[in-house]
């Protein structure tokens, strides 16, 4: 009991008195001590309460008006016509931070809209490595520009300019050179090292390291 109230009180308590009367005040200060720490309890969790009903209403707006983004947007590339030439673009996108559903929903369904290949990190930091067409990932980088983010910025980008066979396709021609397996894939908070071993594996270990601000010596 004497843990559950000031020392103080209850050195008082006993030079006051001693006995049977000194514990039973010692009891009722331990009684009122509890009651003040459960409504300080019950005060906190009810904030707490309220805080929640406020973030999820705000992440049902954010994600309504994330949808409302999604359509009407120029196509893929690989639907338009033959070129004689297509550059494939690669590149890093660094993010404060990647947590709101909807937004980790949209980067992955607007990868696969664009027929882009790549591996979103999510967490703190997030971070989004992209192939395709350059045209192609220049339009999911603007479309990610649209969402309110406390930091987004490209930290490493390459392009390859391919020639497109005669009568050939500019999209078969990019799928030709992909380094990223078809398809985009989401690693969670503590993905950073399965996202480097990625980048490792398709050769593009210095893009990667972009993310750090690190960037390969000028040759």
């Amino acid at each position: 009991w004497a843990d559950l109230v000031e020392d103080a009180d209850v050195d008082a308590l006993l030079l006051e008195s001693v006995g049977y009367e000194c514990l039973l005040q010692v009891v009722q200060r331990c009684r009122d001590h509890i009651t003040t720490q459960t409504e300080a309890q019950r005060d906190l969790e009810e904030k707490f309460q309220q805080q929640r009903a406020f973030q999820l209403e705000d992440d049902a707006q954010e994600q309504a008006w994330v949808l409302s983004l999604c359509g009407g947007r120029p196509e893929s590339s690989a639907t338009k016509g033959p070129a004689a030439e297509v550059t494939a673009m690669r590149c890093l996108i660094y993010f404060h931070h990647i947590r709101s559903p909807a937004k980790r929903s949209a980067i992955v369904r607007w990868a696969g809209e664009l027929r882009l290949g790549g591996y979103s990190k999510i967490g703190y930091p997030g971070v989004v490595v992209v192939e395709g067409d350059q045209e192609d990932v220049k339009e999911y980088i603007r479309r990610l520009q649209l969402l309110r983010w406390k930091q987004m910025v490209v930290r490493g980008e390459e392009c390859e300019k391919i020639a497109v066979e005669p009568r050939g396709c500019a999209a078969a021609a990019v799928d030709g050179r992909r380094k990223f397996p078809c398809g985009f894939e989401e690693f969670g908070p503590e993905g950073m090292s399965a996202l480097a071993d990625a980048c490792r594996r398709a050769g593009l270990t210095e893009l990667f390291l972009t993310c750090m601000k690190i960037y390969p010596k000028a040759k």
